[in-house]
């Protein structure tokens, strides 16, 4: 059964471990909505349905035809991500911190985590690293081709707000990606588009909030979140960015996706066993090479895409920012 990191925690009574999971669902809110579920393998098949069976209408005394429908299986796998603190063992005896760097660089590494979580589950590919986990980008782009649309003329940046006309075209695009899904658990842009959408939305009526457990304001448009899938690891670049290709070879424009989480024809996350989070020989090791102790996290993570319509694309947006 897959369950949230949020539901995982709930129930972990290790102090170090459910304090990493909340840290990455805090730096991470796709990691917040994704359910996880353990594979117990380093590869996973999921079956993706091709053609369906035959069916027809029959005369009286006369029979069916026998057919069956076709199927594919997609192998998806896990990979290792996580890292290592080091703690150099005088910190043991100061006490005049502010905040015990253990603490502190055992915060900046879970942060460090799910910001390469967060880029690998958009930007994940075979280009961008073998090591890593394939993301939706490439995802969409080997679904069937409905799935990913420009709006508008493709390599001529959608101005959203060039008219009303612009503007209801923009929402009948977030509506067509909903369809596309099957009903989206979740829309995911970039900061620029977060807040530009909410501006059309609400100028419209239509944009709703609530609140996240960290009492942070969540957009939502038809009950489903509008996610800001961040920066990468730099703290400056844009995971989804403005910069994109619209068709013409240019660098001008954005996206946004929509995904359908779940085990029915939806996305997952899996993982070989819950998060690792541990002292290296023991909480009070000191490493042999050099006075410290060494806490590693280790998580073997993937995702699984079951069915093919679990993701949309809606691209050749221009950036919120040139938005009037």
């Amino acid at each position: 059964m897959a369950v949230t990191l949020n539901d995982a925690a709930k129930q972990m009574t290790d102090p170090l471990r459910k304090g990493i999971l909340m840290n990455l669902i805090r730096y991470s809110d796709i990691l917040a909505l994704v359910p996880f579920e353990n594979v117990g393998a380093l590869d996973s098949i999921a079956i993706r349905w091709q053609g369906l069976p035959e069916a027809a209408f029959r005369k009286i005394n006369d029979g069916y035809g026998e057919g069956s429908g076709t199927t594919e299986q997609i192998v998806e796998s896990v990979k290792g991500l996580g890292g290592d603190v080091d703690i150099d063992r005088v910190f043991d005896k100061v006490s005049n911190y502010i905040e015990d760097p253990g603490v502190t660089q055992t915060a900046m590494k879970t942060k460090a985590t799910a910001f390469v979580f967060n880029q690998y589950f958009i930007q994940g590919s075979p280009t961008l690293d073998a090591d890593g986990f394939y993301g939706l980008e490439y995802r969409v782009a080997n679904l069937p081709a409905r799935q990913l649309f420009a709006l508008g003329t493709a390599g001529t940046p959608y101005d959203v707000t060039a008219s009303d006309d612009a503007e209801h075209a923009f929402l009948d695009g977030l509506h067509r990606l909903n369809e596309l899904v099957g009903g989206a658990d979740a829309y995911l842009c970039n900061f620029d588009m977060r807040l530009g959408v909410g501006r059309v939305l609400r100028r419209v009526g239509l944009l709703d909030t609530s609140q996240d457990q960290f009492d942070r304001t969540i957009y939502t448009f038809g009950g489903k979140p509008i996610v800001d899938v961040g920066l990468q690891r730099d703290q400056t670049s844009e995971i989804i960015t403005n910069t994109e290709d619209p068709g013409d070879g240019g660098d001008d424009t954005t996206s946004v996706y929509a995904v359908k989480f779940g085990t029915d024809d939806g996305l997952i996350g899996i993982q070989l066993d819950a998060l690792e989070a541990y002292w290296v020989g023991g909480d009070a090791h000191e490493l042999e090479a050099k006075p410290v102790k060494r806490l590693r996290i280790d998580w073997w993570v993937g995702l699984a895409g079951f069915g093919s319509y679990y993701a949309a694309r809606m691209y050749n947006l221009q950036p919120a920012t040139d938005w009037t």
